[in-house]
This record gives structure tokens, C-alpha cells and sequence, in this order.
């Protein structure tokens, strides 16, 4: 006999039922779990060495780079200019026997003007280590007007052609030169450093 109603038909967008479709649920999401576990454990490996202090790392998280091929006569007689206007050069201030933070800097360089500051409390506080400034490229007012600015106290002196950054195989300012009591240059930074940094390098390159 046959039935006065129709039977409804099957829904084509309803999606299969059954023991098949849950294998593949609880499979699926044992590939993301493991997928998250992996990820998880690589970044506490890369963490564990980007951030211990005790790592061979730490100083290349600082930024600190080894001085090569600098000749350092070159760079103690390199001419350079004080704000009076006089010739002068880096041996007025470096190579006397005790070590010596050279900063190249300039008045159209924000990462330079930012580290200023933090440049002069370690002059303050690091009597031990004698501090200079040069200034790059730049007219003697506009530099002079930096130097009020940013309240530096230690010597500063004009690299007007940027003949001694060269010399020193500075690649970009501000360029910043860890020197020994002889005049050596042992170690150089590229980019703005922090107070803290900047102790950091003392220790360990010239102490």
C-alpha cells in the first residue's frame, strides 16, 4: 500500500553522523595538540638562549661587536676640530692610559639624542673611564645646541667631513668605541645604547 504523504527527502548539506566522523574530530585535534606542544617547546629553547645571562649569547644580545682591522695610530691622529674652532685630534683624549667611551653622534640622528642622557650618568658615575663625544657632519651651532640639549658634560669635539668615523669603520650613527688605556680600539656598537648597556660593555671589555 502506498502512503497519501511523501516521505521528506534526505537533507544534502547535513553532514554524515557516525563513529567515522568522530575518529576524525579526535584525530584532528591531536595534530593540533602536538603541533602546539612543538611550538611551545621551541620557543622556550630560543628563550632559554636569547635571554640567559650566562649564555656565550649575551653579548651578542647587547649588541657588542669586535673591533678588526682598526688601526689605531691612524685613528689617534685622525684630525678633528673643538668647538672653538681649533685642530685637534682623538690622542688628546684617548690612548693616556686609561680606557676611553667614544661617541659618534649627530643632531639629525633621534637614537643618538635619545642615548645622550644615558651616556652622561655613566660619565658621572664610571670616574675610571674617561668619556668624548664627536659630532658628525654637523654645523658647529647645530651640534653645540645638541650638546646644551641633551645636558652632556663630558669633551666633545667636530668630525665636520666624517673622516674619523671612517677611519673607525663606523657603519651608521650613533657608533659608539670601547678603547683601551693605549688607544686600542676593542670594541664598537651601532644603534642607541642604555645606561645599563653601557656598564655592561665597560665590564666586560675594559675592566
Amino acid at each position: 500500500m502506498t502512503s497519501d504523504f511523501p516521505l521528506p527527502a534526505a537533507d544534502p548539506e547535513r553532514p554524515p553522523s557516525g563513529p567515522g566522523r568522530r575518529r576524525l574530530d579526535r584525530r584532528t585535534i591531536a595534530i593540533c595538540a602536538c603541533i602546539a606542544v612543538i611550538a611551545a617547546l621551541g620557543a622556550a629553547l630560543l628563550a632559554s638562549v636569547f635571554i640567559s645571562d650566562d649564555s656565550p649569547a649575551s653579548s651578542t644580545k647587547l649588541g657588542l661587536e669586535p673591533a678588526k682591522n682598526v688601526d689605531t695610530q691612524a685613528v689617534l691622529g685622525t684630525g678633528v676640530v673643538g668647538f672653538d674652532g681649533a685642530p685637534t685630534k682623538l690622542a688628546a683624549f684617548a690612548g693616556r692610559g686609561s680606557p676611553t667611551v667614544v661617541n659618534f653622534f649627530s643632531s639629525t640622528c633621534t637614537p643618538c639624542i635619545t642615548e645622550m642622557p644615558a651616556l652622561e650618568r655613566v660619565h658621572r658615575a664610571v670616574t675610571d673611564v674617561g668619556f668624548v663625544g664627536i659630532d658628525v657632519q654637523d654645523q658647529a651651532a647645530q651640534g653645540r645646541e645638541l650638546i646644551t640639549r641633551t645636558g652632556i658634560t663630558y669633551p666633545a669635539v667636530r668630525d665636520p667631513g666624517g673622516d674619523l668615523l671612517r677611519n673607525v669603520g663606523g657603519a651608521g650613527l650613533p657608533t659608539t668605541l670601547l678603547l683601551d688605556g693605549g688607544g686600542r680600539v676593542v670594541a664598537s656598537h651601532t644603534g642607541a645604547l642604555t645606561e645599563t648597556d653601557l656598564r655592561q660593555h665597560i665590564d666586560r671589555k675594559l675592566r
